[in-house]
């Protein structure tokens, strides 16, 4: 699901991701891992992680 931080309405999104290590796996898609993302504004369906974001 992502949220918009200017109150729109949220919406489903799928991502696919490759990982160094299965402990750094494990911990970005734990259920409820939050990741911030960037979503495209002229296209919607472009969303991608924000790795300079990440804890």
């Amino acid at each position: 699901m992502v949220n918009y931080l200017n109150g729109g309405p949220g919406s489903e999104a799928v991502t696919r991701m490759s990982f160094s290590s299965p402990s750094r796996r494990e911990s970005r898609t734990a259920v409820g891992v939050e990741l911030p993302v960037l979503v495209d504004p002229d296209n919607r369906k472009r969303i991608i992680v924000d790795v300079a974001h990440l804890s």
